[in-house]
């Protein structure tokens, strides 16, 4: 389907237990969209019927849940989109993502199974978790590595677009040290592939914004007096003195 975490492993889990169905298939889909998973749109709810094993009424019944929460909201001829409950505040994702490089100076990205440009190893903090907390996790559930971040290098706000993402973000990239290729282990349901890769060739793999958010890091770890450096988009002002 090309969308992270409704999986038909998750899936047969769950059909196992019929009663509760529209409680089961709403939590997870609430859940990937805490996670930040869900820029946009969601799946159409005939691709989640197929995966459950349900009804399409019954996803119907799912999303019109969700929709009466301001979850989401539901556009003729469009589909489900992540919606604003304007009674509530906007939400904010909190970004936990790792830097590694190895001793070329090559960067480690990694490729998600349900986005179609590479990025930095890591993802959404959960509810009351620290972000140092969140990376150290990720390490782990994304690479297979157990360790914790040395450092915070940049916190990077990305606003929200009325075209493409209905909330903002904060993204925290602390450097990860360094690793051995042997050493990573990536989940096949998440991550496809991993790479090293040089600054100059970032712009072949990942989105601007990202390209951006990555250079500022490596930027930092130069000039490790101006840490945390603060973005917006990718984006920053800051002259670095040891910058030639």
């Amino acid at each position: 389907m090309g969308y992270p975490r409704i999986s038909s492993d998750n899936a047969t889990v769950i059909a196992k237990r019929p009663l509760g169905m529209k409680e089961r298939i709403a939590n997870e889909v609430r859940r990937i969209i805490a996670a930040g998973h869900y820029e946009n749109k969601l799946p159409t709810a005939t691709e989640v019927a197929e995966v459950y094993g349900v009804s399409r009424a019954t996803v119907d019944v799912v999303y019109r849940l969700l929709q009466e929460e301001g979850l989401i909201r539901v556009v003729d001829g469009v589909g489900a989109l992540v919606g604003e409950n304007p009674q509530k505040p906007p939400p904010i994702r909190i970004g936990a993502l790792a830097l590694f490089q190895n001793p070329e100076g090559e960067v480690l990205i990694v490729k998600p199974t349900y986005r179609e440009k590479w990025q930095l190893p890591g993802g959404g903090a959960d509810a009351n978790e620290h972000t140092a907390q969140a990376c150290a996790r990720e390490f782990f559930e994304e690479l297979g590595i157990s360790s914790e971040p040395t450092k915070l290098l940049v916190v990077d706000y990305r606003s929200a677009s009325p075209e493409s993402r209905k909330f903002s973000d904060y993204n925290f990239v602390f450097n990860g040290g360094v690793i051995s290729n042997d050493s990573i282990n990536l989940p096949p349901e998440e991550l496809s592939a991993w790479a090293w890769i040089p600054l100059d060739e970032l712009g072949k793999y990942t989105f601007p914004y990202q390209e951006r958010r990555i250079r500022a890091s490596v930027w930092v770890l130069n000039c490790p007096e101006l840490a945390p450096l603060f973005l917006v988009d990718g984006e920053q002002n800051t002259t670095c003195p040891n910058q030639h």
